[in-house]
């Protein structure tokens, strides 16, 4: 669920028996339902509205991010039941990923002719796209930036050591990697006594390559000034400066 900025809407994802999932608007006022969406086919873990409140996000668990353009939700050309029929009123352009979305937001800039949005999928991979609002009947969308939730970030929040400290493959060293993301597996090596056995090397590697294929962003906010808040499945927050110069990012 999320409430529009204005607090007027609320939007909420419902997952029926088949396994679809609508998107409901509701008008807080009246608490009466302003309109459904048809949303997606899986899940929808994230929903998120544009800072005027026109745009409106879903990310879902199909492996897609669909946009929708609410700047006429409140007209009465449109049957707040028949979702079919509102799809074709209000959906505007879809963001494909090749597995589970867990976040989209929308970065706060405020752009009237570009959105730029953020997405977190369970590759690992945080995407920033760009999406033409100028022509609001012919969309296009662009991927401008693509990296990993390993990649060096601005700065880290730190996890709790005693996640790992319960896994017995795990050398120190590994430890020490996941404490301060900020070292690559060749500085810790080059850290390592030259007394270490190459069995021990090998394990400490083997400990870093599952915990690392293993990784994935689960959660993600912006705050005001546009810095990108990204949590991961193995308890750190990472965060990164996302700059938007009107021409990309």
């Amino acid at each position: 669920m999320a409430f529009s900025h204005n607090g007027k809407y609320l939007a909420a994802s419902c997952t029926l028996k088949s396994g679809k999932t609508v998107v409901k608007i509701f008008d807080v006022e009246d608490g009466n339902l302003q309109l459904i969406l048809r949303g997606h086919n899986d899940l929808i873990h994230e929903i998120d509205w544009s800072y005027d409140d026109r745009f409106l996000i879903t990310a879902s668990a199909d492996g897609a991010c669909r946009l929708w353009n609410l700047s006429e939700k409140e007209s009465d050309n449109s049957d707040r039941f028949n979702y079919q029929d509102n799809d074709r009123l209000f959906f505007m352009t879809e963001l494909y990923h090749p597995s589970f979305v867990y976040s989209a937001k929308i970065h706060p800039a405020h752009d009237d002719s570009v959105l730029y949005i953020a997405t977190i999928c369970f590759d690992g991979k945080v995407r920033v796209w760009s999406v033409n609002i100028d022509d609001i009947e012919n969309p296009w969308y662009k991927l401008e930036h693509e990296m990993s939730i390993n990649d060096k970030a601005q700065f880290t929040l730190g996890t709790k050591k005693t996640i790992y400290e319960l896994e017995d493959n795990l050398e120190d060293e590994t430890l020490r990697l996941i404490m301060n993301p900020q070292e690559t597996p060749d500085d810790i090596a080059n850290a390592m006594t030259h007394s270490k056995s190459t069995q021990a090397n090998e394990k400490f590697n083997t400990g870093y390559k599952n915990l690392i294929e293993n990784k994935h962003p689960n959660a993600m906010v912006f705050d005001y000034d546009g810095r990108l808040f990204v949590a991961d499945s193995h308890g750190q927050i990472n965060v990164w400066r996302i700059a938007i110069q009107f021409s990309g990012v």
